[in-house]
């Protein structure tokens, strides 16, 4: 009964996509193509036309289309995984490859965001090794303000750690890697000399008190929208600019604010459904639509990143 019972939940969901299809798909039809030249004042278009809107959509389907596929290779149930044909196989990955080589078409070398062209710099593959520059709430910054550069091979790998272990970590384990990073950050904080917190260690760099303002307040950014969405509301508008109170504290006093928000968060996560509101969507100018568990994965790598940055901040003095 229970087997049943999920098949039809599954057969439900599967009705429902299509049904929702269907409806965009008579209003979109015979659409004149000049309307998607129009101006579009839904929040997933950024500003841009009907058009961007639409390809925003797509990436949503093939975004979600990698989670299931994540979770079926997670729980063993990957379709082909019995005694299909070579052929057949063989097919099927060459389909995959060229889905995947078509999605590389029209990338450069450099990603820029679609709303500033400003180069902005990696997150990491090495995320202990980031340079002790200015940085914003979801990515490093020159000390003018400008981003620095990011790869699209970067970009895409990131993309995919956030996509697959989000699916595969339960929120406990979520929960541990972020405190994990967190470890580190705090670490990294306290080599950082208490009489030069608030000193910057090169000009144009942050000092210690910069960065820790800056992960208080991105980390309120990226957690409360977590809550948000947890909560059945919208996540709130994106954001993507430096600390804005920077005022000295004590790393005591930084690290309560931030311990205080993560309190919040941790207990809203650990009280939900794990595979509840995936399909709200927090933006972020980096690595596109990320759901909620996705983000609290991004939360883990922020962390480390600005360890790395604390790190060298130390070093300097």
């Amino acid at each position: 009964m229970t087997s049943m019972a999920k098949t039809g939940d599954v057969k439900a969901i599967i009705k429902r996509l299509q049904d929702s299809f269907n409806e965009t798909l008579d209003v979109l039809y015979d659409l004149p193509q000049d309307y998607l030249r129009q101006p579009c004042g839904h929040g997933c278009a950024r500003g841009g036309t009907a058009r961007d809107l639409l390809v925003h959509n797509i990436f949503h389907e093939r975004q979600h289309t990698g989670q299931v596929w994540s979770v079926r290779d997670q729980l063993g149930l990957l379709q082909g995984r019995g005694n299909q044909d070579l052929p057949a196989l063989l097919a099927d990955y060459y389909t995959s490859r060229a889905q995947l080589v078509a999605a590389l078409f029209g990338l450069t070398d450099e990603l820029d965001h679609p709303r500033d062209r400003r180069a902005r710099a990696p997150l990491g593959p090495r995320l202990d090794r980031c340079a002790p520059r200015r940085v914003s709430a979801v990515g490093r910054h020159r000390a003018d303000g400008g981003r620095l550069t990011m790869t699209t091979e970067e970009t895409l790998r990131i993309r995919s750690y956030l996509t697959a272990q989000g699916a595969k970590l339960s929120p406990e384990q979520l929960i541990d890697k972020v405190q994990e990073a967190t470890a580190k950050l705090r670490e990294a904080a306290t080599a950082v000399p208490p009489a030069r917190f608030t000193d910057s260690p090169a000009p144009g760099e942050w000092s210690a008190n910069e960065v820790m303002a800056h992960v208080v307040e991105a980390d309120r950014h990226f957690g409360g929208a977590i809550v948000r969405i947890l909560e059945g509301q919208p996540p709130g508008e994106p954001r993507d600019v430096p600390a804005r109170d920077t005022r000295p504290r004590s790393l005591d006093e930084w690290w309560a604010l931030l311990e205080r928000d993560r309190t919040v968060l941790f207990q809203r996560v650990r009280s939900a459904n794990p595979m509840e509101k995936l399909e709200a969507t927090i933006p972020h100018p980096f690595f596109g639509a990320l759901n909620w568990r996705e983000t609290l994965l991004f939360i883990r790598l922020h962390d480390l990143d600005h360890a790395g940055q604390l790190a060298k901040v130390a070093g300097a003095f």
